[in-house]
C-alpha cells in the first residue's frame, strides 16, 4: 500500500473501483408531467423496489484489488517506525476474573484487586481500565473469566508481562500468576483465599500483595480493607466495563453506582457511565486524584473519561506521575487524553509516541497515535481541501498523514477484529489519499462490527463523490447503513446530503424507513422522515407520529418541535397547537428569526391578529426580511415598506 498511495492527492477525489449497487436503480421519472395520482403511484413504486432489494453485503463497499499493505524499506512510515522503537518495561500485570461462576461478587474482587494490583505504580506498566474487554469484545469473547490459552494471548496483545488467571474450585477462589514474557509462559506463583463471602473478602487485600509480589512487584500499595459490602462488590462486578446501547445499565443501577462515587472502584466506573450529573462525576475524580501517587490506574482513569470535570486537578495529578514514571502505558494514555482534550496535539502525539514505545504490542497504544497525528494534522489542515492549504500546510500535512497511516495500520495488525481500529486506519488512508486502502479499511471495520455507528457513518463520509465514491456506491453505503444502524446516533444529516449530492433523492424516504424502524429512538431520522414522508405523498396523518415521536424523545429539539407544529398549522388546522410549538421552540432560541415568524403565522390563522403582528415584528427586527404569507394577514411588509394596522380577517378555520 505504501508504494502506492500519494502523499498529496488530499482534496477531492471521486475514484472508480465500487462493483454496480446491489440496490435496485430507481428509473429517472418526469413526475412533474404526470397527474397527481400517478406521481404518487410512481414515488411508491421506486420506494416499494428500495425496500425490497436485498441489502449489499460490506465486502462490496472493498475495491476489486488491493495490493498489501506495508511500509516499503527507508519510506517516512518505515523510518517513523524505526524511531518509535523502544526497550518493554519489566514488570506489569494484568488481572482476570475467575473462570467456573457466574456470580458476580467473584468478578467484584478480581476488579479491586486489578485496580490496587495491577494499577499500583510498583509496575513500570499496565493497561487501563477497559483495555482488555476492548480486546475481548473485539475478540467476541464472552468475558474476561479466560483460561490460560486466551489469556496468554490477551496478555501478550496488551504487552503485559504476567497475567494472574482465576478460578472457583469447590468455593475456594484460586489465582495463578503466568509471566508471558517467557516463552513458553509459566507459573510463577499459585494462591487460594476460601470461606464466605465475607471471609474471601476481607482476604482479598492479601491476595492482591501475593499475586502482584509473584509478579515481580513487592512494595504494593493495597489499603488494609476492601470497604465495600459482599452486596456492593457484587454490584461493581456486575456492571459493564463501558456502557453502549447494547451494554445499558439500568436506572436503578445508575442511581446505586452515584453512591459508591466516592470510593476508588465505584469512581473507575462513573466515568464510563452515561447520564450521571457532574457533581457526582466531581467527586469521583477527586476520589481518583487522591490516590493517584501511587496509582496510575486510577490518575489514567481520572485523565480519560472525565473531560471537562476537575481539570487543574487532573492535570496536576498526571503531571506528578509523568515526572516519576515516564515510561508507564498508563501514564502515558493518560497524558495523551488530557493534551487531546485541550486540542494540544503536539503534546498529545509526544505521550501517543511514549505509550507506543513503552508497550509495542499494544494495539490501544498505535489506535491512540494515530488518532493523535490525525488530530494534528487536521489541526494544521484547518478544513481546507488540498489546493486551498498554503505551501507550508502541505509540508506540514504531508508529514503526518502518512505516520497516522502507519500508526493505524499497526493497530489493525496487532488487533485485526477491532473495528475502531479499521475506521481509523480508513480515515486515516483517506487523507492520506489512498483510496484502495480508505475503502478496504472501512469494509473491514464493518466486517468485525456492522452496527458499529462510527464506520457506518465515516462511511457515509468517505463514499461521496468529494472523496472516494460515486452514486451506486453511495447508494450501498447508505443501505448497509440504515440497515445496520442499532444506536440511535446514525448521522442523518450525513444521510441526507450524501443522497442530495449523488442525485439520489428518491432514496431518501424508503431508506429513512429502514431507519427509523431500526433506530425508533433516532430524533433525526423521525424528523427527516416524517417530513419527506408528508411532503412526497401528502400523508400527514401517517407522519403524524413520528414528529410526536421526536419531541416526546427531546421536547428542546428545535427540528422536531417545529416539524410538528408545521403539521399541526398546515395540515390539520390546528392553529393553537401550533402556535404553542413554536412558542416553545422561539423561547428555546430567542434569536432565530424564522421561528417568531412562523409563530405568528400560527397565531394569525388562529385569530389573534395584535399577537401575531407583534411576533411578526419581532422576527422581523431580527433580520427576517423574505417573503412569508404572514406580512399579508397582519398588514406588513418584509422590509417595513408598507406597513398599515392589521387588517381584521376571520380567523382561519
Amino acid at each position: 500500500m505504501f508504494a502506492r498511495f500519494s502523499l498529496f492527492p488530499i482534496g477531492v477525489l471521486a475514484l472508480a473501483g465500487c462493483q454496480p449497487s446491489s440496490v435496485a436503480p430507481v428509473t429517472p421519472v418526469s413526475l412533474a408531467s404526470l397527474p397527481h395520482h400517478r406521481q404518487l403511484a410512481q414515488l411508491e413504486k421506486a420506494a416499494s423496489a428500495v425496500l425490497l432489494a436485498p441489502a449489499p453485503a460490506v465486502s462490496e463497499l472493498s475495491s476489486s484489488a488491493s495490493p498489501a499493505f506495508g511500509p516499503p524499506p527507508g519510506s517516512l512510515a518505515d523510518l517513523y517506525l524505526d524511531f518509535l522503537k523502544g526497550a518493554r518495561p519489566k514488570r506489569s500485570l494484568l488481572v482476570l476474573e475467575p473462570q467456573n461462576t457466574n456470580n458476580p461478587f467473584f468478578a467484584g474482587c478480581a476488579r479491586w484487586m486489578k485496580l490496587y494490583g495491577a494499577g499500583s505504580t510498583a509496575f513500570d506498566s499496565g493497561t487501563t481500565w477497559g483495555m482488555a474487554d476492548d480486546v475481548r469484545r473485539a475478540r467476541s469473547w464472552e468475558s474476561l473469566a479466560l483460561e490460560r490459552g486466551r489469556a496468554v494471548q490477551l496478555a501478550r496483545g496488551l504487552d503485559v508481562s504476567h497475567v494472574a488467571i482465576g478460578s472457583l474450585q469447590k468455593g475456594i477462589l484460586k489465582y495463578q500468576v503466568l509471566d508471558v514474557s517467557a516463552m513458553p509462559s509459566r507459573v510463577v506463583g499459585t494462591f487460594s483465599l476460601g470461606g464466605t463471602p465475607a471471609q474471601i473478602e476481607a482476604g482479598l487485600p492479601r491476595l492482591t500483595r501475593q499475586i502482584a509480589g509473584a509478579a515481580g512487584a513487592s512494595n504494593v500499595a493495597v489499603p488494609s480493607r476492601v470497604g465495600f459490602s459482599t452486596s456492593d462488590l457484587a454490584f461493581l462486578g456486575s456492571l459493564p466495563f463501558l456502557e453502549t446501547t447494547r451494554s445499558a445499565i439500568s436506572p436503578a443501577q445508575r442511581a446505586h453506582l452515584t453512591t459508591l462515587a466516592g470510593t476508588p472502584l465505584g469512581a473507575m466506573f462513573v466515568g464510563r457511565v452515561s447520564n450521571i450529573g457532574d457533581p457526582v462525576r466531581g467527586r469521583a475524580v477527586q476520589t481518583l486524584v487522591a490516590i493517584a501517587p501511587n496509582n496510575a490506574l486510577a490518575g489514567a482513569e481520572a485523565a480519560m473519561k472525565f473531560e471537562g470535570i476537575e481539570a487543574p486537578r487532573r492535570v496536576a495529578a498526571m503531571r506528578a506521575l509523568d515526572a516519576k514514571f515516564p515510561r508507564n502505558l498508563c501514564v502515558a494514555l493518560g497524558n495523551a487524553a488530557l493534551r487531546g482534550q485541550e486540542e494540544d496535539y503536539f503534546a498529545q502525539v509526544h505521550y501517543a509516541e511514549m505509550g507506543v514505545r513503552s508497550a509495542p504490542d499494544c494495539a490501544f497504544a498505535w489506535y491512540t497515535l494515530a488518532e493523535a497525528l490525525n488530530g494534528q494534522a487536521d489541526q494544521k489542515r484547518q478544513g481546507k481541501y488540498y489546493q486551498e492549504m498554503t505551501r507550508d500546510q502541505k509540508i506540514e500535512v504531508a508529514k503526518l498523514y502518512p505516520r497516522a497511516l502507519v500508526a493505524a495500520w499497526k493497530a489493525t495488525q496487532l488487533e485485526p477484529g477491532d473495528a475502531a481500529y479499521w475506521t481509523t486506519l480508513s480515515d486515516s488512508a483517506t487523507f492520506a489519499g489512498d483510496a484502495n486502502w480508505a475503502r478496504d479499511a472501512l469494509a473491514r471495520a464493518l466486517k468485525c462490527d456492522p452496527s458499529n455507528e462510527d464506520a457506518l457513518n465515516w462511511g457515509l463520509q468517505v463514499f461521496q463523490p468529494k472523496w472516494y465514491g460515486d452514486a451506486p456506491s453511495y447508494a450501498k453505503m447508505a443501505r448497509i447503513a440504515v440497515e445496520n444502524g442499532r444506536g440511535e446516533s446514525l448521522d442523518v444529516d450525513a444521510l441526507c446530503d450524501g443522497l442530495k449530492k449523488t442525485n439520489q433523492q428518491s432514496l431518501k424516504r424508503p431508506l429513512l424507513q429502514i431507519l427509523v424502524k431500526n433506530e425508533p429512538d433516532n430524533e433525526a431520522a423521525l424528523i427527516e422522515y416524517s417530513n419527506a414522508l408528508r411532503m412526497e405523498t401528502g400523508d400527514s396523518k401517517s407522519s403524524l407520529p413520528f414528529a410526536r415521536r421526536a419531541v416526546q424523545l427531546d421536547p428542546t429539539n428545535i427540528g422536531a418541535l417545529g416539524e410538528l407544529a408545521d403539521i399541526e398549522q398546515h395540515d390539520m388546522g390546528q392553529y393553537a397547537q401550533a402556535a404553542t410549538l413554536f412558542r416553545r421552540a422561539a423561547n428555546l432560541e430567542p434569536k432565530n428569526a424564522v421561528l417568531w415568524v412562523n409563530l405568528a403565522l400560527a397565531l394569525a390563522k388562529g385569530g389573534k391578529l395584535d399577537e401575531a403582528r407583534a411576533m411578526a415584528l419581532k422576527g422581523r427586527a431580527l433580520g427576517y426580511t423574505g417573503p412569508h404569507p404572514v406580512w399579508n394577514l397582519v398588514g406588513l411588509s418584509p422590509d417595513g415598506s408598507t406597513d398599515k394596522p392589521a387588517v381584521r380577517v376571520k380567523a382561519a378555520t
